[in-house]
């Protein structure tokens, strides 16, 4: 801590003199920034070439003479090509071609309508399922109603008598105390195959 302090005089005296030959030098030089060392008195004199003045004649026997004829090359270069399609004409004068395309064609349409009748079925079967996924839902739910009102050893019972799946789904839709009731009344070993994920 005292180094610090001991060289602080050091480091000032330094900086102010650093100034001071930057504040002198910029006075005297235009910008020693930039490394400009011209004396500030002096005048930098540019000197201009001076500009031949050039015609318009002149500018025209150029085009004339130099340009023109390279313009001229390569405008008979890009003579303009006829491209015949000579497969086009080859097939429409072919008639047994004409009759396959016609045929493929036909065949394209039955194909298209075909599935456009299978898409029709498609809707029709996914409305079906929704249907009978609800009708499904609602049974589900008012046999959780009938269990929940049932004793709960009638009720494990019968809850026996559905899928381990469909058991599944309407004891998650039983009140979830009179639910547990039920399992209670079950053994362990049936509770385990219904509950399994």
């Amino acid at each position: 801590m005292k180094n610090t302090f001991s060289n602080l005089p050091a480091y000032l005296g330094a900086f102010i003199v650093v100034t001071v030959v930057i504040v002198y030098l910029n006075g005297m030089y235009r910008n020693i920034f930039t490394f400009d060392f011209t004396p500030i008195g002096v005048k930098t004199i540019i000197k201009v070439p001076k500009v031949k003045r050039i015609s318009k004649d002149s500018i025209k026997a150029y085009l004339l003479k130099k340009i023109q004829p390279e313009i001229t090359k390569a405008v008979k270069k890009m003579k303009p090509k006829v491209v015949v399609d000579t497969v086009r004409h080859i097939a429409l004068q072919d008639s047994a071609l004409l009759d396959s395309l016609s045929k493929i064609r036909s065949q394209m349409e039955i194909l298209q309508k075909y599935i456009n009748a299978l898409s029709r079925k498609k809707n029709k079967s996914r409305a079906t399922v929704k249907k009978a996924a609800k009708a499904n839902e609602s049974e589900i739910m008012l046999t959780a109603k009938l269990l929940e009102s049932m004793s709960p050893n009638k009720a494990a019972q019968v809850l026996l008598t559905y899928s381990d799946n469909n058991a599944k789904k309407i004891l998650a839709k039983m009140n979830k105390k009179k639910a547990a009731v039920v399992l209670n009344a079950l053994k362990p070993q049936q509770v385990a195959k219904i509950m399994r994920f």
